[in-house]
């Protein structure tokens, strides 16, 4: 995804270069060129000029530019720049980050493993509960722990208590059945890490492909819209020169 977002970066600004010198010298020449012959344009190169009359194909590339440079930007800043933008009452970097399946998925197993590590070493639930969120580094995390601290404050069984963190239930289905496995609770997990492992790397390579995919597509369509449009207007010029002759 880091090559596609590299290429799109220097692809779009020679793209709005290119459009606009299209828009400034050469389509007002076409249309002309149209008017002096007397014939009308067909319905795409009607259409491309259109949209080129308002500035919207040099708009989509101006924003295309734009989200790809915060992208970049939030990439080559790293967690210390996305933390300007996290508010402890209101968590929205850490809300985004637990809606997205994939880091969901990874977020889950950072604090099932902690957990059970916590537990095997004999930590007091309520701790191994509270310290687990901790690990995750995500306010959202913390929060659903300290309603499993309350749940088990209240009487809750630690199994029973979890499914207030994980809404799917297979938090409690697996801590319940490695509550009876023997070895320990990190080896009675270690299966289930491993699939959240598999899962969020599966969910992450293919919406990178998907998105990856969807900018070159845009673009392609962005160029075939162009040259479609310059192409027919010259297959029209040529035509009404044949007719004249």
């Amino acid at each position: 995804m880091y090559y596609m977002v590299a290429i799109l970066l220097l692809f779009a600004p020679i793209a709005i270069w290119l459009i606009s010198l299209l828009s400034i010298f050469v389509i007002p020449k076409f249309k002309d060129v149209a008017a002096g012959m007397g014939f009308q344009l067909g319905p795409l190169t009607r259409f491309v000029f259109m949209l080129d009359d308002h500035y919207i194909l040099i708009g989509f590339e101006a924003v295309l530019f734009v989200a790809l440079m915060i992208v970049a930007a939030v990439y080559l800043g790293g967690p210390g720049l996305v933390r300007w933008f996290q508010f402890r009452s209101v968590p929205v970097v850490d809300w985004i980050a637990w809606h997205i399946p994939w880091k969901q998925k990874k977020l889950l197993r950072a604090f099932s493993a902690m957990l059970a590590v916590l537990l095997d070493g004999g930590v007091p639930e309520p701790e191994a509960v509270r310290l687990a969120g901790e690990s995750t580094a995500n306010e959202i995390c913390r929060r659903r722990a300290r309603r499993v601290i309350t749940a088990l404050q209240n009487g809750a069984k630690l199994e029973d208590a979890v499914r207030t963190f994980d809404n799917s239930g297979e938090f409690h289905w697996r801590l319940a059945n490695a509550t009876h496995a023997r070895g320990g609770f990190l080896r009675a997990l270690r299966g289930w890490h491993e699939a959240l492992d598999a899962k969020a790397f599966q969910q992450e390579e293919t919406a990178t492909h998907a998105l990856t995919s969807g900018l070159v597509i845009l673009n392609g369509v962005v160029v075939g819209l162009i040259a479609v449009g310059t192409f027919g207007m010259l297959v029209m010029i040529l035509k009404g020169v044949l007719a004249a002759t």
